[in-house]
This record gives structure tokens, sequence and C-alpha cells, in this order.
């Protein structure tokens, strides 16, 4: 897996997270970042979401999951 040079370890652990249960807002938590209301959380959530190297790396972690469990588009309709 390349490195994704330039996401911090916060980013990558929301990212892990939000693989977990797709809560975005609860992985922001989770990942150690701080707000005050959970509106802001989701808000916050939200960019880092389109961030393009948290996209990047949540889209290869999706693919490295389903590779692992063999899930295919016919398998799953």
């Amino acid at each position: 897996m390349p490195k994704f040079e330039g996401m911090t370890p916060k980013q990558r652990r929301f990212a892990d997270e939000c693989l977990i249960d797709h809560n975005a807002t609860r992985a922001y938590k989770a990942a150690g970042y701080r707000s005050k209301t959970d509106a802001v959380a989701t808000t916050m959530a939200s960019r880092l979401l389109r961030k393009p190297l948290v996209k990047a790396y949540t889209r290869r972690r999706q693919d490295e999951l389903a590779d692992r469990m063999l899930i295919t588009q016919g398998r799953v309709t």
C-alpha cells in the first residue's frame, strides 16, 4: 500500500474508523479530534471525507477489504 504521504496519523485513523460502521461523526471523535457539538463534528468529518488523500485512502482500504472478503457485485445483489 502506498504511504499516502501528507496524510496525518489522525486522518488515517479517521478513515480507518469510518470503515468500521460508516459513521463519520463517531469516527471523527474516535480519531482524537475534538469538537464542542455533534453538529460541528459532523461538519468537520464531512470536510475530512472530501480531502483527496483521505478519499483515496478510504477507497483503497474498501477495495482491499472487499478483495479479502471476496465480495463481488454479483454476490451483493
